[in-house]
């Protein structure tokens, strides 16, 4: 899908702007330092999550050393099993912090920096006295699996490793969904890596620079889905892509290395990478060619000054341009092929791309200065709706906001979180009682952004919507989820003209109590019904355990998904809610998918297609199913890759 809208994006964010709590000139903070610095951020009240590193003695001059007191903030009466009870965001406000060791972030810890002048965590010259090689490390801590640590987020922050560091790596990120890492730096220098992440599953990373080491980039992970990366002069190879189900990676480039991306080995499964650029590197993409043909797509891709492109197409050299080819399985058609390669139509475009908004400093009120509370137990919602009203964006400092009506969301305005502030209806009233009439909690008007939030329920509300999205083009979601304990009508609706840009939403009816570790037996009908959705891109979105459906795709056009997720109901038996149904829609494009079924047998189908054109599937990846398409047309899940089928389809060739 061609680029749309996003010139108008940023005139829009700059128009709603974001403001701090006294209108007009921003006052001086303490611990910020230079006045052209200072954001609505740091002069902001802030909920129970927050912590800044100068008050716990960090000093930030790029001469004291740092080590005790960021290790402090961010570790200070918590502990490292998985609990949702303390929750974290470190501020970084702008500066230089000297470290020797490594800086651990626990289960959901957020260590966030000053967007307009981003803080630097330098590691010192010769730190041999690490207990790690990691300068930042988001992990288990041998408390649970990879793919359970949620709730991580590392952004506007500058990782700089000093010399005699030759081991070092800049963040180690083995962590699942909701997590990202945004707008960070690693000047890697003559230290060995990036970003290092050998397990769980996410997730979103983007806007992301790495400059120099052995490798930039080495992931591993169910799957994930990659935005704007840029590794520069790595002396071995660029991006190692060490094993996955199915990844995605939109606008990577990658200069001056020998070898730009490696896909190989038993248990790589499957990527699509979109809207790239590989210059000066030796081998541009290395695989298993010819001993296994496993599924990568390639779109818009263009090389400069390269030895050969890959394996499979090894007469390409020099400099040019790939509209779009694949290699692996193939449903054309009604035509299937196994083990092939070749070229597919061509795109009509770049994907679109936004990066989390930048906001301005004379538009935003807090939630608090209108009488919310946030503490679960308040009724805040007229507190919320008066604070929207006013026309600006809300800041919800982190709490959980008690909701017991609609929320509606004027166009022009929108809500910020802190630490992924939590709104969260009750259904012991009627607004949200009636299943055959469900009410949404928070209704969005036509031009609005939403950030950093988490969606959920205090009880069962039969009747309730989360979120119902009428929202424009132009409108931006990022980092926001849902987490449901409890009975629901829907996770989220997109009505019928609405479209945007969704990033990094894991929708989440909760399969287990992530504090008790017991499970849990949430019902919830629908998962993200798009209706009549238009101009509509999503990247990394999961939704699981829906009992119908976690994703409808219905009367929709021009539908981008990058990275789609789902598992079923570990409740139901046999399983039978769809993974995915696309009807009576046309221009729908599904950019990597991973869709689950682990319990009670195999499921017959997953995902259904009828009455719609111009569908196409890039990596398409199901497990635990006979079928891995049906509908229109009967695929079966026989083509396997390594752990899941995986396929490329395209319906209208």
């Amino acid at each position: 899908m061609a680029q749309r809208g996003l010139g108008f994006m940023i005139v829009l964010v700059l128009a709603l702007g974001l403001a701090t709590r006294a209108c007009g000139s921003v006052p001086q903070a303490s611990h910020v330092g230079d006045d052209e610095c200072v954001t609505w951020y740091d002069v902001a009240e802030h909920g129970s999550a927050f912590r800044n590193a100068k008050d716990y003695g960090a000093a930030g001059d790029g001469v004291t050393d740092d080590t005790a007191a960021l290790q402090r903030v961010l570790t200070e009466g918590r502990s490292t099993p998985f609990t949702l009870k303390t929750p974290l965001v470190v501020y970084l406000p702008p500066g230089t912090y000297v470290v020797h060791d490594t800086l651990a972030m626990y289960f959901y810890t957020h260590l966030v920096g000053n967007w307009r002048c981003p803080p630097t965590i330098r590691l010192a010259n010769s730190s041999t006295t690490m207990s790690q090689a990691y300068v930042v490390t988001a992990t288990n801590f041998n408390q649970g699996s990879h793919v359970s640590n949620f709730y991580h987020k590392l952004q506007n922050v500058i990782i700089d490793i000093g010399d005699g560091n030759p081991n070092a790596v800049g963040i180690h990120w083995a962590v699942a969904q909701g997590t990202s890492i945004r707008n960070v730096t690693v000047n890697v220098n003559n230290g060995h890596m990036g970003l290092f992440v050998e397990s769980g599953g996410g997730g979103f990373i983007g806007d992301l620079v790495i400059n120099g080491g052995q490798i930039g980039a080495s992931v591993g992970g169910q799957q994930w889905s990659l935005r704007s990366i840029t590794v520069n002069n790595a002396a071995q190879v660029g991006f190692q892509l060490s094993w996955d189900w199915v990844f995605t990676l939109v606008d990577l480039t990658i200069n001056n290395s020998p070898v730009g991306l490696t896909f190989q080995g038993a248990s790589a499964g499957s990527f699509v990478l979109i809207d790239s650029t590989f210059s000066n590197v030796g081998t541009a993409i290395v695989t298993d060619y010819p001993s296994a043909l496993r599924g990568m797509v390639l779109q818009n891709f263009a090389y400069n000054q390269i030895q050969s492109l890959t394996q499979a197409m090894p007469a390409v050299s020099g400099s040019g341009h790939i509209d779009r080819w694949f290699q692996g399985s193939l449903y054309n058609a009604s035509q299937l092929m196994a083990a092939t390669t070749g070229s597919l139509p061509a795109p009509s475009g770049p994907l679109v791309k936004r990066a989390l908004p930048v906001v301005a400093d004379n538009a935003v009120v807090s939630a608090y200065d209108y009488g919310a509370k946030g503490d679960g137990q308040t009724d805040d919602t007229i507190a919320l709706q008066t604070a929207l009203n006013t026309g600006k964006i809300v800041f919800l400092p982190y709490g959980n906001y008690r909701i017991t009506s609609t929320v509606t969301i004027p166009s022009g305005s929108g809500l910020v979180g802190e630490a992924l502030s939590i709104l969260s209806a009750d259904g012991t009233g009627s607004a949200f009682a009636d299943p055959s009439n469900p009410q949404p909690m928070l209704q969005t008007g036509d031009r609005v952004l939403l950030a950093d939030l988490t969606l959920s329920l205090l009880n069962n509300a039969l009747g309730c919507i989360l979120l119902e999205w009428n929202a424009d083009a132009a409108s931006t979601m990022h980092d926001v989820h849902a987490r449901v304990y409890f009975n629901a009508s829907m996770l989220m609706h997109v009505t019928p003209g609405a479209g945007g840009y969704l990033e990094n939403s894991w929708l989440w009816t909760a399969d287990h109590n992530i504090d008790s570790n017991t499970n849990v037996t949430a019902v919830v009908q629908g998962g993200l019904l798009l209706e009549g959705a238009q101009d509509l891109t999503m990247y990394g979105t999961a939704v699981e355990h829906n009992a119908q459906y976690n994703y409808n795709i219905t009367d929709s056009s021009h539908v981008v998904a990058v990275v789609t997720q789902t598992e079923t109901p570990y409740w139901q038996g046999p399983p039978t809610s769809w993974a995915l149904t696309i009807g009576n829609s046309k221009n729908i494009s599904m950019y990597g998918t991973g869709y689950y079924s682990w319990f009670y047998g195999v499921q017959q189908d997953i995902v259904q297609v009828d009455a719609a054109s111009q569908v196409d599937f890039f990596a398409h990846n199901v497990y635990g199913v006979t079928n891995m398409l049906s509908g229109v047309t009967t695929v079966p899940a026989t083509y396997n890759s390594t752990f899941c089928s995986t396929m490329t389809v395209n319906l209208d060739a």
